[in-house]
């Protein structure tokens, strides 16, 4: 995959000129190829289901309140996005991260929101900030367990790991239109907890997902008031599309108690993209040979 994530984040988000969402909008249409490696590649078990008691990081991340918890979701998905190759690190300062999530003043107040999302993000041990005289910070991805432990790609970790290992290396991407429509960017962390639930349980396009009541909670670990105001914000923005069902507790009886869920389907800027790999290069022909021997005078 690398060549730098396809040029890099496409060259337009962190080489100083147009370097905002804006410009990922402008060099807009992406192929399909580039849009694919440009995607956001995330553990969901790792960072947005959690395991047995223990919080997931999305969940602690969003919790703490105000715009503080959605900037350092966003900036830890830029981070994976950016740091797509060994060693997984990155020194763009924080004034061309404010750049690209499109902050008012990325020079001075964007860039103070960026330096304390680093923070929060170094705290929960998602990632290592090495601090340098004179440059901007090393940062280094950590894995999305919030354990503290090296990152590895999740494609590659699932492929090499033993069979036990494997569910926790299980990952899900976020669309690259997201980013490039300016919506990831202006999200609240209500809707943003939600659509990374909704895209860790949606395996193909179209589907139609559900949680129940008793689920939800002890599995994502996002509030009652965020997992009601998020679905709202994802309508508005025309990103989901949610469909009441009834569901009767017993078929078999014709008085049996009635419920209705909600069912949840992604859609536009939303919508998961199907993997799709490079196409492989045509192996050369081999040369006929003449059968006749080579001369002294052909021989270079």
């Amino acid at each position: 995959m690398p060549h730098r994530r396809l040029v890099d984040l496409a060259r337009v988000g962190m080489a100083g000129k147009g370097s905002s969402a804006m410009a990922l909008r402008r060099r807009r249409p992406y192929s399909k190829q580039v849009a694919t490696l440009l995607a956001t590649v995330v553990r969901a078990k790792q960072f947005v289901r959690g395991d047995g008691d223990q919080q997931p990081p999305l969940a602690q991340l969003v919790s703490t309140g105000g715009r503080g918890g959605a900037a350092a979701v966003k900036l830890y998905l830029a981070l994976i996005w950016r740091c797509s190759a060994a060693p997984f690190d990155t020194d763009i300062s924080a004034r061309k991260w404010a750049a690209l999530q499109d902050l008012e003043d990325p020079t001075h107040k964007g860039a103070r929101r960026v330096t304390a999302a680093l923070q929060r993000l170094a705290g929960r041990k998602l990632i290592r900030v090495e601090e340098r005289r004179g440059e901007s910070s090393k940062i280094t991805l950590l894995d999305e367990s919030a354990s503290g432990r090296a990152y590895s790609l999740p494609s590659t970790a699932y492929t090499l790991g033993k069979p036990a290992e494997k569910p926790g290396h299980i990952y899900f991407k976020v669309p690259v239109s997201l980013w490039t429509s300016g919506h990831l960017q202006d999200m609240s962390a209500a809707a943003l907890a939600m659509l990374l639930a909704m895209l860790a349980e949606t395996t193909e396009p179209r589907r139609k997902i559900w949680w129940s009541a008793e689920l939800f909670p002890s599995e994502f670990a996002i509030s009652p008031a965020m997992r009601a105001r998020g679905p709202r914000e994802l309508v508005q923005r025309r990103l989901l599309l949610v469909q009441k069902q009834l569901v009767q507790d017993s078929p078999k009886r014709d008085f049996g108690k009635e419920r209705v869920r909600n069912l949840y389907q992604l859609i536009n800027e939303a919508e998961p993209r199907p993997t799709e790999t490079p196409p492989t290069p045509k192996a050369k022909r081999p040369r006929r040979s003449t059968g006749r021997p080579k001369t002294a005078a052909s021989v270079r």
